[in-house]
């Protein structure tokens, strides 16, 4: 077996494959990591699996270095030493990337960005962590405790961190403040799990503060109340915006790392935030920030007049947060993430070709119409399969039985399955 100190001095070539070349928190960490791993001499690549955003030049992130490409562009011939999933729906491209490992970076369990209503699309993604051959990288506690839960997966743990340098108390505000305090709120309005309408509820009690919205999406409801909009910003003028603002509220239902935060502590400012998952990598509440249930609204009011209220209050949680942005800074987190992906390396074994089929299986299985999924089918198909891990078949099986479910909820036809 390779170990991590003779990879150290050999190095990988890596590929990481996102869905889109866009505005999220998700793909702003990949290009973090991708450029410190680049920086430390591997060989890093990002491969997008769609062209809708355009692939020339990462434009939401400035002065990146990596190389990027469509997946139909990667060299015949090709061969990365790992190539890494980031979201679900990459997980079913690997089939279509030559690598000698595959290892799945996951952000979040990504079930939840799905109604309990969309039983196939949870499947689906509950099929990406039932692949034991493939290396799991997370950036939380909380994931990796649920791959190893949930699914007896044995995940590597490295957690995320902010560039102190870049959010810093020295940047330059967008705007001066004024008499008002400033609160910030960002996230896509389209999403309901960010909560950004949870957000304006809070603010909209609260009319002595001034407003600023950041939105990734452009999707703004009539009865939002803000000062300024900004759309689309990208990943580097972030800090800036930040400066501009005393507090920020991100009372999100579903997250991973939980970013903003951090970001908004290590410019000086302070947080109103919910108790979401991956909030306790870093926030104490009353210490750093002020945290409240998820969807309570009164909670959210009484911190923020409390903030208004109380300079002291602000002054403090504003000083414990910068002190704990630097406890995470960059330059301390991302070597983490290298030693957590050469030892993955070094104890992963090779992809076989029985792992290699079963992706291709998974992939095919995934561009099947549901109107067309038969159980039986995929039952028997699964059967054949070399290597079967119990967990995947019980996927497969589920996926039938969820589409043959759809298929009798839009017609009166009998079933075929």
């Amino acid at each position: 077996m390779t170990t991590v100190s003779q990879l150290q001095k050999e190095k990988l070539n890596i590929a990481f494959v996102l869905p889109v070349n866009g505005i999220a928190g998700g793909n702003f960490i990949v290009y973090l990591q991708a450029r410190a791993l680049r920086a430390a001499g591997h060989d890093v690549t990002i491969i997008f699996c769609t062209i809708k955003s355009g692939i020339d030049k990462l434009r939401h992130f400035k002065d990146f270095d990596v190389n990027p490409m469509h997946i139909s562009e990667i060299p015949q011939g090709t061969t990365f030493d790992v190539a890494i999933a980031t979201w679900w729906g990459t997980f079913f491209e690997l089939p279509n990337i030559s690598a000698t490992k595959y290892f799945y970076f996951v952000q979040s369990d990504e079930r939840r960005f799905y109604p309990k209503e969309d039983a196939l699309t949870r499947a689906w993604v509950e099929m990406t962590y039932s692949f034991p051959e493939i290396g799991i990288i997370t950036e939380a506690k909380w994931i990796k405790n649920l791959m190893s839960d949930e699914f007896d997966l044995r995940a590597v743990y490295a957690p995320n961190g902010v560039d102190t340098k870049l959010f810093s108390p020295d940047v330059k505000p967008l705007a001066e403040k004024g008499n008002r305090l400033r609160v910030l709120i960002e996230g896509p309005g389209a999403v309901d799990f960010k909560r950004v309408h949870d957000a304006f509820a809070i603010t909209g009690e609260v009319p002595e503060v001034e407003v600023w919205y950041v939105c990734s999406d452009g999707v703004v409801k009539p009865n939002w109340l803000y000062e300024k909009l900004f759309v689309s910003v990208p990943f580097t003028d972030m800090p800036a915006i930040y400066r501009s603002c005393d507090i920020l509220i991100k009372v999100s239902a579903v997250e991973g790392f939980f970013g903003p935060p951090l970001e908004m502590l290590a410019t000086g400012g302070t947080c109103i935030v919910s108790n979401v998952t991956g909030h306790d990598e870093y926030i104490r509440n009353g210490h750093n920030a002020i945290v409240i249930p998820i969807g309570d609204v009164k909670a959210g009011v009484e911190a923020l007049r409390r903030l208004v209220s109380d300079s002291d209050l602000r002054k403090q949680l504003a000083a414990n947060g910068r002190k704990t942005a630097i406890e995470f800074d960059w330059n301390l987190q991302h070597p983490k993430f290298e030693k957590g992906l050469l030892e993955l390396y070094s104890r992963t074994p090779p992809a076989t070709q029985a792992l290699k089929r079963r992706l291709r299986l998974a992939k095919l299985l995934r561009e099947t119409p549901p109107s067309r999924f038969r159980y039986k089918v995929a039952d028997g198909i699964a059967n054949k399969m070399e290597s079967m891990s119990p967990a995947l078949l019980k996927g497969l099986r589920t996926l039938a039985l969820k589409a043959n479910h759809i298929r009798k909820s839009v017609t009166s036809r009998p079933s075929q399955t």
